[in-house]
């Protein structure tokens, strides 16, 4: 570590010793607290305050787009260490351990600059919602440190190698997922051929034609319904043209919705379990949630399947609001798979009987 890094004396420690002060007591704003421990640790140095959820400097190390090892004693950090089991039996291997930081001291080494970093979990009490978990940057340069956050915070939103799934009232990124659509070929797809051309061509003609739709006047947005019994291949279908589209020169990202619900908590009663599911906004907030998403990451696939039972009587209004209304959709293409067409009729353009 280089001598621009080198803390007050007076101080040193100090950050980690205020933070476990902090966090055994009565906590006001986490944050404060230690923003004013950090600048009396190191004066000389200027501090930028960021959030992980947007921009996460530690995964975009490990991805070895940066040099990351941590710097503090083992009695100065706070480490949750978990077992993480593998995704898939099948696939074997014996899990790792992971470490979930709550406090910890990092150096990171990027572009031959070095940056002290603290991360710190500022939430209060054990199960507090949402997670709040900050990086406190410290670095000689605030150009060097923006210049940090934009290529971390790009890493950040990527959806290189993931399929975003919306699905217990949140997103999250599911490499899984688009690891099994890449075994997805047209070749193993049960179809007829004319309806392959028809699907593959409707898909390729629109994100090909958004000049198309300009010199129309027309919004650059389409919405297909699959329609048929279960098992005559909407599944399959929907995951090649999802394969078809990562393929593309500038690839298209999907993002998937499994159900508007949130999370699931058990009520026990007296003789009686009740099972409640919940949203902490309701289905609104989640469809509101759904399409801000795709409109950050358009031109996009974003699939609805089993259309039926997330557009219901309760969420069509909604729903049709955030398709045709005043908000721009330009660039997403959506897809609804459905096996009760009376029941979702009029929320798309098209239906294909597949």
């Amino acid at each position: 570590m280089t001598g621009d890094f080198v803390s007050n004396p007076s101080f040193a420690n100090e950050t980690s010793n205020v933070y476990f002060e902090h966090s055994s007591g009565v906590r006001v704003d986490t944050n404060a607290v230690l923003i004013e421990a950090i600048r009396r640790e190191y004066p000389q140095l200027h501090l930028t305050v960021t959030p992980t959820y947007a921009c996460d400097l530690l995964q975009f190390a490990a991805a070895g787009k940066a040099a990351a090892a941590p710097i503090d004693k083992e009695n100065d950090r706070l480490y949750v260490r978990h077992f993480l089991a593998p995704a898939r039996r099948l696939d074997g291997g014996n899990g790792r351990i992971v470490d979930d930081v709550k406090f910890g001291k990092f150096l990171i080494d990027w572009d031959g600059k070095e940056y002290v970093v603290y991360i710190a979990e500022g939430r209060d009490g054990v199960m507090s919602y949402p997670q709040v978990r900050n990086q406190y940057i410290l670095s000689s340069s605030v150009q060097a440190t923006e210049k940090l956050l934009l290529e971390a915070g790009r890493f950040t939103g990527s959806l290189e190698g993931v399929v975003l799934v919306y699905d217990q009232g949140y997103w999250q990124k599911n490499h899984e997922l688009w690891e099994s659509i890449q075994s997805a070929e047209w070749k193993n797809v049960i179809l007829d051929e004319d309806m392959k051309s028809a699907l593959i061509k409707d898909v390729d003609n629109f994100f090909d034609g958004r000049e198309t739709y300009q010199k129309l006047k027309v919004p650059w947005k389409r919405g297909v319904i699959y329609y048929g019994p279960p098992g005559n291949g909407k599944t399959i279908s929907i995951k090649a043209l999802m394969h078809t589209l990562y393929k593309r020169k500038d690839p298209v990202p999907t993002l998937y919705v499994k159900s508007l619900a949130g999370q699931v908590m058990l009520s026990y009663h007296v003789k009686v379990t009740k099972l409640t599911t919940y949203s902490y906004g309701g289905p609104e907030f989640s469809l509101s949630t759904i399409f801000k998403e795709a409109r950050r990451y358009a031109p996009c696939y974003l699939i609805f399947e089993d259309l039926d039972s997330i557009i219901t009587d309760s969420t069509r209004s909604y729903f049709l609001n955030e398709v045709d209304g005043v908000r721009s959709n330009d660039g997403i293409f959506m897809v609804g798979s459905t096996n009760h067409l009376d029941h979702v009729n009029g929320t798309f353009d098209v239906t294909l009987v597949v």
